[in-house]
């Protein structure tokens, strides 16, 4: 009997511990805050609302809103929300959208969001989300507000519910629920754009053919920290896709997003470049600039943000091969990998290379490398080099056994701020594949870049002192005897031939 409440109690024990750590992740969550069951404020009377509202013909998975007809874009209807826990978040609204529904703006504490909301459908009532910006908001009580911006007569707002996610370093912008704008009327665009032979993984799009390459399309997000940040850009590729060139404030990034594929859609990911930025608002730029193709379907933008000490990950990036018969898979899983993933690239011979310009430096620096990789009996030596200088010895991948995670230092580099090119080169072949398997470079930044040392100018030669005892000098005392020998001896002579 003692056992079995000794029993029950180590299950007791082992539930309350499995309740805590619940909470504990719930806390990292997102929060969702059911709007209809909220009070609500409007600016006028004139303003017809209805909440909680439902209907049996919403589309599935829809409860009841609150449903507002605003009358015109001065008009505004509020409500407040408590926050439990200070932080930065991503702010996601779900509404209806319907043939009178209104583009609507939302504002917390009196700051309009980044994005707005449009919730015009011709086809009648669609579920629908807007990730509406970010916002740093304090502990307590705040006060949501929203508003039609609509200049014609749709001005009926239904929403179902708002929810926030904490923001960790990393944050994504769905592009094609930002409100854009166009450089030309000629531009034509459709977002967000959906179709159901997009690759697996890929939602709606921002669907944009451009002109010429001075067109452009442009949209506004919302930075909640200052910071330096990488900029990664998601798209796809396809047959018409353009060289893409990203600004941020009308300062173009250094990398370009080559969108084009030959075998139609397929998702890709660029990292535009670096870029220092301060809270609030920045505006983004797109232009194509390839000869003939303008055509852009962007899907989202993450920007991250980097401190002193960051990781670099092989896998994901686009490589460009010194022979197009190199053997390579830019982002290889398996099971039985000790890590996610990795580079693996089988190299033909010695001196063959792949390489990426795709490591990104926020901040100028020297930088301690090293490097994750997996050892394996298939692998051999390979040089890792950034922007032409090889850092470290070359690594020695070959192991007996299986795959095998390892870390090695490559020794210190000063980079600067920006983009660079990695390569990696085969040295030696213990296998005869010229295989490795890359996963990711960690970056440490230990000071400052060292300065260049000045070169010291020659000096000049100091004239020689003569020194009557040595050297030449003496050699120039005896001319001057001698000399002065035979002024005597001549002396002598001419007076005896003058006595006779």
């Amino acid at each position: 009997m003692k056992k079995v409440k000794l029993l029950l109690s180590f299950i007791l024990v082992v539930a309350m511990l499995m309740s805590v750590n619940t909470v504990f992740a719930q806390e990292e969550t997102a929060t969702k805050i059911e709007l209809d069951e909220l009070e609500w404020t409007r600016s006028t009377e004139e303003i017809w609302w209805q909440y909680p509202y439902d209907h049996d013909l919403f589309p599935e998975g829809v409860g009841t809103l609150i449903q507002a007809d605003m009358k015109n874009t001065a008009n505004t209807i509020s409500t407040k929300v408590n926050i439990e826990k200070a932080g930065d978040y991503t702010i996601k609204l779900a509404y209806l959208k319907e043939r009178d529904g209104a583009c609507f703006e939302m504002a917390i504490d009196g700051v309009v969001m980044a994005n707005t909301a449009d919730s015009y459908n011709a086809g009648g009532w669609q579920a629908a989300a807007t990730v509406m910006g970010m916002a740093s908001l304090t502990a307590g009580e705040h006060t949501l507000t929203f508003r039609s911006v609509n200049e014609g007569a749709n001005h009926r707002i239904m929403l179902d519910y708002m929810e926030l996610t904490p923001l960790s370093n990393s944050f994504v912008t769905e592009l094609e629920t930002a409100q854009w704008n166009k450089s030309d009327e000629a531009v034509w665009w459709e977002f967000p754009y959906t179709h159901e032979a997009f690759p697996a993984g890929v939602g709606a799009l921002m669907n944009a053919q451009l002109q010429n390459n001075t067109n452009t399309i442009s949209t506004v997000i919302n930075v909640v920290q200052d910071g330096d940040y990488t900029v990664n850009l998601a798209y796809l590729k396809e047959t018409d896709g353009a060289q893409i060139e990203l600004a941020i404030d009308g300062v173009a990034l250094s990398n370009i997003a080559d969108t084009y594929n030959a075998g139609g859609w397929q998702a890709g990911s660029t990292l535009m470049g670096a870029v220092t930025l301060t809270a609030g608002e920045h505006t983004l730029t797109f232009k194509a600039v390839s000869a003939n193709r303008y055509h852009l379907m962007l899907d989202y933008i993450e920007l991250t943000k980097v401190e002193n000490n960051f990781v670099y990950e092989f896998e994901g990036n686009n490589y460009t091969k010194s022979n197009d018969s190199i053997w390579l898979e830019n982002n290889y899983t398996h099971s039985a990998l000790p890590v996610p993933g990795v580079v693996f690239s089988e190299l033909n011979a010695v001196g063959e290379y792949i390489e990426t310009e795709s490591l990104i430096v926020v901040k100028d620096g020297k930088y301690k490398i090293t490097l994750g990789y997996l050892a394996d009996q298939g692998h051999d030596t390979v040089q890792i080099s950034i922007d032409g200088v090889a850092l470290g010895q070359p690594v020695d991948a070959y192991h007996a056994g299986g795959w095998t995670a390892k870390t090695i230092e490559l020794g210190e580099i000063d980079l600067t701020k920006g983009s660079h090119k990695i390569t990696i080169t085969a040295v030696a072949g213990n296998s005869g594949k010229f295989a490795s398997r890359l996963d990711y470079l960690s970056l440490e930044r230990v000071g400052d870049i060292t300065p260049d040392t000045p070169d010291t100018p020659d000096t000049p030669d100091t004239p020689e002192v003569p020194d009557p005892d040595t050297g030449s000098n003496m050699m120039v005392v005896l001319v001057v005897l001698a000399a002065v020998s035979v002024c005597g001896v001549l002396f002598v002579l001419r007076r005896k031939a003058y006595e006779r």
